[in-house]
């Protein structure tokens, strides 16, 4: 194995931050999954200079993390990355403490092998890389390597996962390499992947299995959100038997959700919402009146459009968490295409069938393919009005005329999500050591009022200050 990127994750910029958590909690950790694969890819074929951590796991993609600490440390470890690392706030993250670690190192041991997929960045040391994974980038061919010990695991006998579904992973991996090298990238992967899928039992181990449902919808909407060509993708599930319906095609006028799965078999969310880009919508002023959280929208925004109400049934979501201050959170995630010159969103907010809005997280981003994408924490949504229908309203920054300043024209919030704003309140501890400390120490949600989540530039030591997209009074 080589050792290219001569870089601990705690050197990566977009992980700033991190390395104060890991010595708080005395732990080592690992990024594995699509983050680590499309920071080598960048580090391979592009720069990563301009790429932020959202713009690293865009829209429904996560952020896999693993430390070396007890599992009871986990929920403590997410809050204080939430408080202390840019842009963690805005993103879905995956973390495993040692148990958790060892389970899904055996379950990877008898998956389909995926090279590419294999990369790691360890914070303690510049970690070594499978050759055939660099030689995949350098090729743009990634492979996808059968382990004759699946049918017989664990995962398979319990329907938790499919040999079929490593090949989707491979698939997604190439998209994201096509997008960051700007070249056509093969999947090298053995023929009998498909056979076997036809001529076995999975077919009817999918049709009878939610977690095996459930994953393959995560997986056909990852694919939907990157391929260029919808048809192309539909052609290609038609081989499978009805893969083409799991996810549904999104247009300029319908948005694919992306929701968490309840433990009842349903998601919390519908699969498709139409849009309605002429709405004009009337939000109820809640800043003059005696409610838990008025704010008001930044004049610098105007609303893009809306979706129409979405249903959110209610129920227990097991990937659901915790934020600041021990806050539900629970993401949706939408994608659809792109309209108009000036169609970017960069936030977003939950608006209930009254009219009243819904402070929250969201953050939007662009595809290379044309689709746009949001991802909105409707945590505040499902605590106060659970099992009800909300609209996604998607804010923009203002447009520019011919008749405004040249000033005026100049971006106010920055190049994209890596230069977005943040919305949450407090104020920075004056001892960062002593205060993660004390936050290790304590058990059950914490309270996270002395943190205030700053955004760093790369190349400077001082915070930019950050301007308000939804004001709280609290």
């Amino acid at each position: 194995m080589a050792q290219p990127f001569d870089l601990t994750l705690y050197d990566l910029p977009q992980f700033r931050g991190l390395k104060a958590v890991g010595d708080a909690f005395g732990v080592r950790m690992r990024l594995t999954g699509g983050t680590a694969s499309r920071l080598a890819m960048h580090l391979m074929h592009n720069s990563l200079s301009k790429q932020g951590l959202v713009e690293l796991c865009p829209f429904s993609s996560d952020i896999d993390l693993e430390h070396d600490g007890d599992d009871a440390l986990t929920p403590k470890i997410h809050e204080a990355i939430q408080a202390l690392v840019p842009e963690a706030i805005w993103c879905r993250w995956s973390i495993a403490g040692n148990g958790e670690r060892r389970r899904l190192e055996k379950r990877r041991a008898l998956s389909a092998e995926i090279p590419l997929r294999n990369i790691v960045f360890d914070s303690w040391r510049a970690a070594p890389v499978d050759d055939r994974a660099l030689q995949d980038m350098q090729a743009l061919a990634v492979r996808c390597i059968a382990r004759p010990g699946f049918a017989d695991s664990a995962a398979r006998r319990e329907e938790t996962d499919l040999e079929i579904f490593s090949l989707l992973l491979a698939i997604e991996a190439a998209l994201d390499l096509a997008v960051i090298s700007h070249r056509n990238v093969g999947v090298i992967g053995d023929e009998g992947f498909i056979e076997r899928f036809l001529q076995s039992d999975d077919r009817a181990a999918l049709a009878r299995s939610w977690p095996l449902k459930r994953r393959l919808y995560y997986l056909t909407a990852a694919l939907r959100a990157r391929m260029p060509d919808q048809g192309a993708l539909d052609a290609f599930f038609s081989g499978f038997q009805g893969f083409a319906d799991v996810a549904p095609a999104f247009n300029e006028r319908r948005a694919l959700i992306v929701s968490a799965a309840l433990a009842d078999g349903k998601f919390r969310a519908s699969p498709i919402i139409d849009l309605d880009f002429n709405a004009d919508p009337r939000f109820v002023d809640t800043s003059r009146e005696k409610v838990p959280d008025p704010f008001e929208i930044d004049p610098v925004f105007d609303t893009a459009g809306m979706t129409l109400p979405v249903p959110l049934a209610a129920g227990h979501a097991p990937s659901s968490g915790f934020g600041m201050n021990g806050a539900r959170r629970e993401f949706l995630h939408l994608i659809w295409r792109r309209t108009g010159p000036r169609s970017h969103v960069y936030t977003a907010l939950c608006v209930d069938q009254a009219g009243r809005p819904y402070a929250t997280t969201a953050v939007g981003g662009d595809l290379p393919n044309g689709a746009h994408w949001l991802r909105i924490d409707i945590g505040p949504v499902l605590e106060r009005a659970p099992g009800q229908a909300i609209r996604v309203a998607f804010l923009q920054a203002h447009t520019i005329e011919e008749s405004d300043p040249e000033w005026f024209n100049e971006p106010i919030l920055g190049g994209g999500p890596d230069e977005a704003l943040n919305v949450v309140q407090g104020q920075a501890p004056s001892d960062l050591e002593q205060t993660l400390a004390a936050l290790a120490a304590l058990e059950g949600p914490t309270e996270l009022e002395a943190y205030r989540h700053r955004y760093y530039a790369a190349e400077e030591d001082e915070p930019v200050q950050p301007g308000v997209l939804l004001l709280g009074e609290g």
